[in-house]
């Protein structure tokens, strides 16, 4: 059986306006407890974010035009929404992902595992094209809304949110349209 990740990144997104109103870290104790309460929890392909959808009170989001007065000593959270407010994925950016974002117009991210910017879509050729960047009062997090080219989950799914987190933390698959093959495009 899969299991969650011993530290998750928790996003809320208000289930009306299907805004995201926090992205916070938590631990797998925390999700378990919300899971136990039956709230309506998705996890994504790496098993390290949870998607809540619930009834929230809204956010404040600056749009963003350009990086070039912002600076962050470490990473920062980024969901990635498509243009129907349909969370993609989540991931990290640092300032040089995030103006790197805005030079090519296209969604750069952090990746920890291999501790280097990359280009979503640099393997796969999946990109997602810039449509709005927005960042939270108090800069604790980023959104990138998206045109999403075939899909954002390596796993071949358009969203990397297709599984359901149960009551008993089993997981359910929700979604099983997959867009591609993941052994074609990554070998």
């Amino acid at each position: 059986m899969e299991v969650l990740k011993d530290s998750l990144t928790l996003i809320k997104q208000d289930l009306v306006t299907k805004k995201i109103v926090s992205v916070e870290n938590t631990s797998k104790e925390s999700i378990e407890k919300l899971a136990s309460k039956q709230e309506n929890l998705l996890t994504d392909c790496d098993l390290d974010s949870i998607l809540w959808t619930g009834n929230f009170e809204l956010a404040t989001l600056q749009k963003l035009t350009s990086s070039g007065h912002l600076s962050f000593p470490s990473l920062l959270p980024v969901v990635t929404l498509d243009l129907e407010q349909k969370v993609l994925m989540q991931a990290f950016v640092n300032t040089t992902a995030l103006s790197e974002t805005f030079r090519t117009g296209f969604a750069n991210y952090f990746s920890r595992s291999r501790n280097k910017i990359w280009l979503k879509g640099e393997s796969s050729d999946n990109r997602q094209e810039i449509v709005d960047v927005y960042n939270s009062v108090g800069n604790s997090f980023f959104i990138y809304v998206v045109k999403q080219k075939i899909a954002a989950c390596h796993e071949g799914f358009y969203s990397c949110f297709y599984r359901k987190l149960n009551q008993d933390q089993s997981l359910t698959q929700i979604d099983f349209d997959r867009k591609f093959k993941p052994e074609k495009v990554y070998g």
